[in-house]
């Protein structure tokens, strides 16, 4: 999954999957110079995951980075795993699991908060029985929770594609 730009140029790679391997690599891409910085990997190499950034506190100016649900490839399960990347930390901490096992979903920020949207988790391999949640979670960093926020999302899906638009903006 890709992180929104930090700063317009460098989008930040978390995990992810090929043919036959799931990833924990985490890279920042700076598309203006070219290079590429390798960071601490994820705990549990995930895919289908929802990622995002977020400022701990007014007047911060490094990004702490979370990532959530998805494919964990050690335990060949849909995870209900949320880690975090705290600034200058060396290493990702784990915070409090999901209620429930979620991937394909949507993380957008909304003045300097974490929300997620959608997603869902099948039963059965041959022939997959899928749920999918209605649910909008919010990040509480001061616990490192995701509650449910009492608001649905109807119809329930996976795959949505969220986005933020600046407060001012109105249509």
């Amino acid at each position: 999954m890709i992180m929104e730009p930090e700063n317009g140029n460098s989008p930040i790679l978390t995990g992810g999957t090929s043919a036959q391997q799931v990833f924990d690599i985490v890279e920042k891409y700076n598309l203006d110079s070219g290079t590429v910085e390798t960071l601490p990997s994820l705990n549990v190499a995930r895919s289908s995951h929802g990622c995002q950034k977020f400022l701990r506190n007014p007047g911060d100016t490094d990004w702490t980075l979370i990532v959530a649900g998805g494919w964990d490839s050690l335990t060949q399960v849909y995870t209900t795993k949320v880690e975090v990347l705290y600034p200058g930390a060396t290493a990702w901490t784990y915070v409090q699991d999901l209620a429930e096992q979620r991937i394909f979903l949507s993380m957008p920020i909304l003045e300097n908060t974490v929300y997620m949207f959608g997603g869902g988790k099948s039963t059965g391999v041959i022939t997959p029985t899928w749920s999918y949640y209605t649910n909008v979670r919010v990040y509480d960093d001061s616990d490192g929770s995701m509650n449910n926020l009492g608001l649905d999302i109807t119809p329930a899906r996976r795959y949505p594609a969220t986005f933020s638009i600046p407060t001012p903006i109105l249509f």
